[in-house]
């Protein structure tokens, strides 16, 4: 149980970051499910 909560905050940790801790991920106004997909991956890794 104690893994599975590590994985969720290590998750709400990226959405935080990505939205409005310095990506600020809502200024894209994307609707295009691929386009997002494919950003969402780019900025994870850059990210990590």
């Amino acid at each position: 149980m104690i893994e599975d909560y590590y994985k969720r905050w290590a998750i709400e940790t990226l959405f935080g970051c990505l939205k409005s801790r310095g990506f600020d991920l809502e200024s894209t106004h994307m609707t295009d499910l691929d386009r997002m997909d494919k950003l969402m991956g780019i900025l994870a890794l850059a990210f990590a």
